[in-house]
Order: C-alpha cells, then sequence, then structure tokens
C-alpha cells in the first residue's frame, strides 16, 4: 500500500517506512510550517524510534523550531498544536501491528492532509533553513486540561494500555481525579508484549480477569498510541464501543452524534444523528464524534480523538450518576451489528473487490457512496469499504433485532465476492 493513506502515514518499517523515507517527510513538513513550531511526540514502536531522529533531522533542515515531547500519547502533540496554534507530529501506528511505524501532522489540532505533504514530497520542493530543538513537557498541561473540574472519584480503575504511549499518562490522569488506578502492564514494551495493540473484545481477556479477580470498578484498554479505548464492567464484562458512545449521548446531553457510516443506525433512537466517511479529518472539533473502532471526540476539550479523556468523562459519568459501570450499560438495548476485516493481498485487489461488492449490492436498492458502498434494508444495512491504514476490506451489517440482524448476515455473505 502507498504510504501516504487517508489521514495519516504510514508502513511496514523498514520495507515501506525507512529513515530516508522519514527523513524527506520531515523536510516536507518542515516546509510546510515554514518556520514555525513543530511539536513532536513518539509511541514505544521499535520503528519508530529508528525514525524519529531523521523525521527531526528533516524538519530541521527546513527551518523549523521542534520542540520534542518525547514518548506521549498522541493526544498531546494534537493539544500542543491545537493550544499554540501552530503544527504537531506523532510519531505512529497507533492500533498497527508492531513492524508497522507512521507519521500523523496537526495543523492547529486538526489532521493536516497527507495528500498535501505528498505533493511536496514528490516534487521535492523543500525549504531550507537552520532551524532549532529543545525538549519539553506538554503532557502536563494535558492532563490539566482534560482532568479540569473533575475530582472525587473515588473508585479502582483497571488499566491496560498494552505497553503502548498511553502507559503513564493513563495512570497520571486516573490518580488526578482521585480514582486509584490499577496497571495491567506497568511498563512500555516496543511490540506490545507481543499482541497487535488494538482494544478489541478478542483482545480484553486479560484485563477482564484482572477486573473481576481484583475487584475493581472499571476496566479501560487503550491503543497503541491511546486515542482509542474500550471498557468493561466491574464483572469485567466486555461494554459494546457503541454502549459507551450511548452513555455519552444520554449523560452529556449530546444533541448531534457525528458517527461514521459503518456504526449501527440504533443512535437514531436517542439523539440526532450525521453520518460521515470513516476517517478522523471528518471528526475533528465536532461535539460529539464516534466511531466504532472505538474512538471518541469532544470538541468542546481539542479536536482529536483521545482515548484518556474518553475514560476521565466516562469515571465523571460513573461518579455523577451513582450507578455501577453494569447499570449504565444496561440502560441500552442490545445493537445488533458485526465489523469483519478480510485480508487482501495489494491495493489493486482492494480495488477489484469493492467493485465486485457494489455490483453485487446493487441489486437491492440505491448505494450510498459516503465511504465505500451501503445499501439500506427497511430492518438493516450493510456496508462495505476499503480500510485506510492496512491492506484490507472492512465490511459492516446491521440488524433492528436479532431475526434481522441474521438475515442482514446472509445477504452480506453473498455480497462478499472474496469468499
Amino acid at each position: 500500500m502507498d504510504i501516504f493513506r487517508g489521514y495519516d502515514i504510514r508502513g511496514l518499517y523498514p520495507e515501506e517506512l525507512d529513515e530516508q523515507k522519514a527523513g524527506e517527510i520531515g523536510r516536507t513538513v518542515g516546509s510546510i510550517a515554514n518556520g514555525k513550531r513543530v511539536y513532536v511526540g513518539n509511541d514505544t514502536r521499535a520503528g519508530t524510534y529508528k525514525i524519529k531522529d531523521s523525521f527531526i533531522s528533516g524538519l530541521l533542515s527546513a527551518g523549523a523550531k521542534v520542540l520534542d515531547l518525547g514518548m506521549v500519547p498522541i493526544a498531546v502533540p494534537a493539544f500542543a498544536s491545537f493550544k499554540e496554534k501552530t503544527y504537531g507530529v506523532c510519531l505512529t501506528a497507533s492500533h498497527n501491528p508492531p513492524k508497522y511505524t507512521g507519521i500523523l501532522t496537526f495543523d492547529n489540532g486538526k489532521s493536516l492532509d497527507p495528500e498535501r505533504i505528498k505533493s511536496i514530497y514528490s516534487s521535492k520542493s523543500f525549504l531550507s533553513g537552520e532551524g532549532t530543538i529543545k525538549k519539553q513537557d506538554y503532557q502536563s498541561k494535558y492532563l490539566l486540561r482534560i482532568t479540569k473540574g473533575i475530582n472525587g472519584v473515588n473508585f479502582k480503575v483497571g488499566i491496560d494500555a498494552m505497553g503502548g504511549a498511553g502507559t503513564f499518562a493513563s495512570k497520571l490522569a486516573v490518580k488526578l481525579i482521585g480514582a486509584e488506578p490499577k496497571m495491567l502492564h506497568p511498563n512500555i514494551s516496543m511490540d506490545f508484549f507481543g499482541k497487535t495493540p488494538e482494544p478489541s473484545k478478542e483482545n480484553i481477556s486479560e484485563l477482564s480477569s484482572f477486573v473481576e479477580e481484583n475487584h475493581l470498578d472499571m476496566g479501560m484498554q487503550l491503543d497503541g498510541d491511546a486515542d482509542r479505548v474500550i471498557f468493561t464492567d466491574e464483572h469485567g464484562n466486555f461494554i459494546d464501543p457503541v454502549i459507551s458512545a450511548l452513555i455519552f449521548v444520554r449523560y452529556l446531553h449530546i444533541e448531534e452524534a457525528v458517527i461514521n457510516v459503518m456504526s449501527p443506525s440504533i443512535f437514531k433512537r436517542f439523539t440526532k444523528v450525521k453520518f460521515v466517511a470513516v476517517g478522523r479529518n471528518r471528526l475533528e472539533g465536532v461535539e460529539f464524534g464516534f466511531e466504532t473502532s472505538s474512538h471518541f471526540y469532544f470538541g468542546k476539550y481539542f479536536p482529536a480523538s483521545d482515548g484518556i479523556l474518553t475514560s476521565i468523562l466516562m469515571l465523571n459519568i460513573l461518579k455523577k450518576s451513582g450507578k455501577t459501570m453494569s447499570e449504565l450499560a444496561k440502560e441500552f438495548p442490545r445493537p445488533y451489528y458485526k465489523l469483519e476485516a478480510v485480508k487482501m493481498r495489494s491495493s489493486e485487489e482492494m480495488d477489484a473487490a469493492l467493485k465486485e461488492a457494489e455490483k453485487r449490492m446493487s441489486v437491492y436498492g440505491r448505494i450510498d457512496r459516503t465511504d465505500g458502498a451501503k445499501v439500506y434494508f427497511d430492518d438493516g444495512s450493510i456496508c462495505v469499504r476499503k480500510s485506510e491504514t492496512e491492506p484490507l476490506i472492512r465490511v459492516f451489517y446491521e440488524g433492528v433485532d436479532e431475526s434481522s440482524f441474521m438475515k442482514m448476515g446472509e445477504i452480506a455473505y453473498k455480497i462478499m465476492p472474496w469468499k
């Protein structure tokens, strides 16, 4: 796949994204910054540390004023970019397997279009200059922002940061609001302890047992750069991210939820809904945004998604409601939906598969092309789209109840050209 994805730059290290490319991309970002400050943070990946010096050298060669934030959650450079009205970068590959690395750039807290970076990178029309660099702590300012006005949260919280960039910040944030953090993995790991650092029902079993055995009030699992999160209740039971989002809708009195097309329509029962294409650039800055991949956006704080902020807000709801996590979750009906990911060998194979899927979908009704291809039924919907981060085709289907959900699954299977 092209390393310039839909909303960031990402690839295998060193096969797709190595020191040389990182240096030239750094020089590109430095040219866009045009002498302004660039706040740079990084995740814990081995590949990230390999490319960091080259990337920063590129920034300096274009005259950027670099502020090195060190290993921090992705929200820290995003918040610095927003607060200081300048540029921020996180060297991260988010939830991808450990062998990946990547570069995500912010402009005033919102994602910088990778196509803009690609254009300058390809033409080699770089600026030249003598930049400066110094280390800076911005994590403290970030933590004070996301915990402001929240205190006396007397709960015990199980945290699985999966060895990623949120390991230390999540612990500090929970302590700042008066809660007691219990770390499943207290140290960072360059390979996420051999796992793919993606918060999911499949990855949460260790945390679930940890919460139950230690009689904790809640569990939270972050991805590799801490911009995603999922929760467990006090018994260690997995809480569907859709249910978590509905808790926010109800208790934060959300008037409109902006959600991606691969989200179930159950949201329409509780608030006004706006469906958008998958991708952070469509959700940054909205009052409340949600993606089924466990991204939550709260524009009141800053544009970027942030798993640690999401957790702090959930803990505050837990405190104010006087209910347990299981009681909060039971207030909402079960959403009947499924997300599947099918591996592809190349971008060309993905394009061909999506084209064939659209052809098969067309017999069921008009196709919505907001993102990929989606077809609506009276009692459900099916969506097929290409992943922007990995060589995958993603398939979503939903029903209003168990019967219609099963029916949608059968139709989705007929649509899939790769089965």
